[in-house]
């Protein structure tokens, strides 16, 4: 059920024997306008995964890798598809709407991204696809209540969403393609693969083909910017890897998927780095509101200041500054709360 983190112990691994490293270069030459590719990569087998390795030495800032904005898949393409219509459903939600382009694109035997699409696993390890007695089996009970409420809210958006879009476009939202299990697929898709870049001027969750083939690590052998053309007769915006290590020969590539706790790499991700490997891992705990008057200024406080009674330490002992903040509010008598709360609700008048 758990996987842990990859690890270097074995880093060698085997190229695919079929024609998958042929058919992702040939994908990108000829289906992906503008895509460049370092000839070096190539798909290989480490154990169970599958990942990226190079057939020769990979020098410090070499390039990997680059894709204009036309080939990533975000709330942009949405716009340029015939459910562009999406964005005028009232209150949908940007994430809501790639996943529900990811199924349409899937069963798209004409998508630019058909050879990417292919490629995605059709089952994850991740907290959407926990059956109720692995759920049952975690020892963390605020993790395996928590893992209860992702799937129930998954399952209140589609039951809330879809069927509407079903009865007002039966031929565009087929009911045998967007189903309540290939809603969970696509979900699932953007929780482990999806990345939050800087788009046209706007944070949006994006699929990246390629680069989520990478592997992560607490190690990053790569390093990912997103930037304009030079070119003063091209302002196509893309996002491009360049190494930040020397990668030997057969190695497999990694990439730092981020700051995360073992506790969002279970949810999103489907595994754990092994104590002490994980440096961005914390310690969970929660805290309570005073009963009576000084509870109720407290949870005003926390909701007008967006702090939460859900906090945690970092394994090095670090405490955030919400953390803090969170803790010295609950540690004012009641004359106090009532004293901030009027600071703060006057300087919301003057503002």
């Amino acid at each position: 059920m758990l996987r842990s983190f990859p690890t270097l112990d074995n880093p060698i691994g085997t190229v695919l024997k079929d024609d998958s490293s042929e058919k992702l270069h040939r994908e990108v030459a000829t289906r992906w306008r503008h895509a460049e590719i370092n000839s070096k990569l190539k798909l290989a087998s480490f154990g169970f995964l599958r990942g990226l390795t190079t057939t020769s030495n990979i020098d410090h800032q070499e390039f990997f890798l680059r894709l204009p904005v036309e080939n990533i898949l975000s709330h942009h393409s949405v716009r340029q598809s015939p459910l562009r219509m999406l964005f005028d459903v009232e209150g949908l939600p940007n994430d809501v709407i790639l996943a529900l382009f990811v199924i349409f694109e899937f069963y798209n035997d004409n998508s630019p991204w058909r050879y990417y699409l292919d490629m995605l696993p059709m089952e994850f390890d991740t907290a959407l696809y926990y059956t109720g007695e692995e759920i049952e089996q975690l020892q963390d009970m605020a993790i395996a209540q928590e893992i209860r409420q992702m799937q129930e809210k998954t399952r209140t958006v589609y039951d809330s969403v879809v069927p509407v879009l079903i009865e007002h476009d039966a031929k565009l939202f087929h009911p045998k393609i967007f189903t309540l299990e290939n809603f969970i697929w696509a979900q699932s898709v953007l929780d482990s693969r999806g990345i939050r870049l800087n788009v046209n001027g706007e944070a949006t969750l994006c699929l990246l083909p390629l680069v989520d083939a990478i592997n992560g690590a607490t190690i990053s052998f790569l390093e990912g910017t997103t930037s304009v053309s030079t070119d003063p007769n091209d302002s196509r915006e893309s996002y491009s890897i360049r190494s930040l290590l020397p990668v030997k020969q057969g190695e497999q590539i990694f990439m730092n998927y981020g700051a995360f706790s073992n506790r969002e790499l279970l949810l999103y991700y489907g595994y754990v780095v092994q104590p002490p490997l994980n440096v961005y891992d914390t310690y969970s705990f929660d805290l309570d509101i005073d009963d009576g008057p000084a509870g109720e200024i407290q949870a005003a406080l926390l909701q007008r200041l967006g702090l939460s009674l859900d906090q945690h330490i970092s394994v090095d002992g670090s405490i955030s500054d919400a953390c803090l903040m969170t803790f010295h509010l609950l540690m004012m008598d009641h004359e106090e709360l009532f004293l901030l709360l009027q600071v703060l609700r006057s300087r919301s008048k003057q503002g």
